[in-house]
């Protein structure tokens, strides 16, 4: 395991006990076992870790998921629903769920953590947008203002994640489906039924 990869997973580790803004960079190098100087070989300071971790635990549950090739002959339906899952597969990391629980628990006082939540919505309004583009393109969909859509479906969808994961970890059952909602969604832009 490469000495970035040991910050931060005891960084996540200390966080998930302590909360994020509990953990001094002299804590997470005892658990590391090194000097706290010797972490300035690898981040800046506590916010470039936190950029740091996000990146990485991303990209390593991003890994985890089968790369999704959307197939444009199915539904609408279909490939909002599946991109919905792959997306839901990504978050549901063990790792990356944690440290979004931890950024979302301090996002209230810590600018970084806000910073990220907004980095990490961006990203998925991006993916939203380029999919809805994609379906308006090739006649799945008819939406006339793709930029506001894709933020509202977005915004609901997030709310899926994290309602769906929160559920699961308390051995819930949720009456919410989120193929209800994408059909609900689709009413009216679509020739299907």
């Amino acid at each position: 395991m490469e000495r970035l990869e040991q910050i931060i997973l005891a960084t996540l580790e200390l966080a998930s006990k302590k909360g994020l803004g509990n953990v001094s960079l002299q804590m997470i190098a005892d658990r590391v076992g090194i000097r706290k100087a010797s972490l300035f070989n690898h981040i800046v300071n506590k916010d470039d870790l936190l950029d740091k971790m996000y990146a990485f635990l991303r990209e390593n549950a991003k890994k985890n998921v089968t790369p999704m090739e959307i197939d444009f002959n199915k539904s609408a339906y279909d490939i909002l629903v599946s991109s919905f899952y792959n997306y839901m597969k990504i978050c549901s990391n063990p790792n990356l769920n944690t440290f979004y629980k931890l950024i979302y628990s301090e996002r209230a006082f810590d600018n970084k953590a806000k910073e990220l939540v907004i980095e990490e919505t961006n990203k998925m309004v991006f993916a939203t947008t380029y999919l809805f583009k994609e379906l308006v393109n090739r006649g799945k969909i008819k939406i006339d203002n793709i930029e506001v859509e894709a933020v509202g479906y977005t915004f609901a969808l997030h709310n899926f994640v994290d309602f769906y994961i929160d559920s699961a970890s308390l051995s819930l059952e949720t009456p919410y489906k989120v193929e209800d909602y994408i059909k609900n969604f689709l009413r009216g832009k679509t020739g299907e039924k």
